[in-house]
């Protein structure tokens, strides 16, 4: 096989200014799969999930949809309110009990699936409190360690089209490609309120709960709080470094 390649323009997201690389991307050769190189970013197609490059992280660019651990172990799919509350072990649903929706938005997880350590694939982990910290650093949020809204940089993060709100030339600079997934409560039922949201764990602790981050419609902070362990929330996984 004859190895042809090509020039492609690569621009690296920096908090105040855009830096452009020049890098060549063999057009035969295959790297997880695709390799495919977009405006601002750099995205990594390994087959089921996506990679997206974010600074010095690399983020699965959807939510996670598996209901097994990495060790094979199935996580239940729970749709009763008053047995998803009573849980202790781990577990997973769809929104609204709705299977058709896993393919764009994943599937909601409790905290006792996170702290198996075993929930995301192979080489990747729940990412930390620091970890989204980082990101938010480097999108431009101000204040990383204060609590709920922080910065009005949310927007980078959110996917186009996806999002009951007005968008700008930068709606989803980064890839990243948050969608409003929602979220299950503690008590068993699911957020069903007007405003588009989504809510994803970390690993960290927060004043005694269990550490989340926000998006959402019309707001442009991002959120960080604490929760119940019961609750049901999207994963959004990230490559061991």
């Amino acid at each position: 096989m004859i190895m042809k390649t090509i020039t492609v323009l690569l621009a690296v997201i920096c908090l105040s200014c855009t830096k452009e690389v020049y890098i060549e991307v063999p057009r035969d050769v295959i790297i997880n799969d695709t390799v495919i190189v977009h405006d601002t970013i750099k995205l990594i197609v390994t087959g089921t999930y996506t990679e997206v490059i974010i600074g010095n992280q690399v983020w699965l660019k959807e939510n996670l949809r598996e209901n097994y651990l990495n060790d094979s172990t199935e996580i239940p799919i729970i749709t009763n309110p008053s047995q998803w509350s009573k849980t202790t072990t781990p577990a997973c649903c769809f929104y609204n009990n709705d299977p058709e929706i896993e393919k764009d938005y994943g599937l909601l997880y409790n905290w006792y699936a996170v702290n198996t350590g075993k929930l995301c694939p192979v080489g990747y982990h729940v990412p930390s409190d620091d970890e989204w910290k980082e990101l938010e650093r480097f999108i431009g949020t101000e204040d990383v360690d204060g609590i709920q809204d922080r910065g009005r940089v949310a927007y980078k993060l959110k996917a186009k089209g996806e999002w009951d709100e007005g968008e700008t030339d930068d709606f989803n600079i980064t890839g990243f490609s948050a969608v409003p997934s929602k979220y299950r409560y503690n008590n068993g039922y699911f957020h069903v309120f007007y405003m588009d949201e989504a809510a994803f764990w970390t690993t960290g602790e927060f004043e005694g709960y269990r550490c989340y981050r926000a998006l959402m419609a019309d707001r442009d902070g991002i959120h960080r709080s604490g929760t119940y362990k019961e609750s049901g929330m999207s994963v959004r996984c990230i490559k061991n470094r």
